[in-house]
């Protein structure tokens, strides 16, 4: 692990760089990538790549206490102390910059949450700590630029953008910023990110 500064004009400590797993049960991960590279046998540019990642059910199920555990856009920083989060507060939003949270809808959409919907199912019902029990809810983050070599299958992508990862309402909390995907030849790869919270 390697410390970064953090960002002007940001309360957070210092950053680690670390891989998908990051040491959390809730970065389980379902990952779908948008990728149009031209068919050639070199590797190519891309840009305008997507990356959608649903963490894992727990990131969107009812919580013991709290309401539930849900994912906003943004970068958090520091909200003072371990306590539920209020919309007055401002710290939920669904989209900023490149980031947005979607989740499904009953028939087989998706749909942008609010502060009112983000504890709600598909079928918008109030999500509960029973197991399957989840929004589902996941983050895209849009224009990813990188490299493709499909003659090796091959590929580097990187995002700018932040999500926040909101357990128990908001009395614990973390964020990723800039994910960066790499694929190796044999087919396996790599979510890494740099994390705060």
């Amino acid at each position: 692990m390697t410390r970064t500064p953090a960002r002007p004009g940001t309360t957070r400590p210092a950053l680690r760089r670390l891989g998908a797993g990051l040491a959390a049960a809730a970065l389980a991960t379902t990952t779908a990538v948008a990728l149009a590279a031209p068919a050639s046998a070199a590797a190519a540019a891309v840009d305008d790549v997507t990356l959608t990642w649903q963490l894992n059910e727990e990131t969107g199920g009812g919580a013991y206490f709290g309401g539930c555990n849900y994912l906003t856009a943004g970068l958090a920083g520091n909200t003072g102390s371990s306590r539920l989060w209020t919309e007055a507060d401002g710290f939920y939003q669904a989209t900023e910059g490149n980031v947005s949270i979607v989740k499904p809808t009953a028939d087989g959409g998706t749909i942008s949450p609010t502060w009112a919907t983000k504890c709600q199912n598909a079928a918008g019902g109030t999500v509960s700590p029973a197991a399957g029990s989840s929004t589902n809810n996941r983050v895209v983050i849009t224009g990813g630029t990188g490299t493709v070599d499909l003659a090796s299958g091959t590929a580097t992508v990187a995002w700018d953008g932040d999500v926040t990862i909101v357990f128990y309402g908001g009395l614990t909390y973390w964020s990723i910023s800039d994910p960066e995907l790499t694929v190796a030849a044999d087919g396996t790869g790599q979510l890494t990110g740099t994390a705060s919270g």
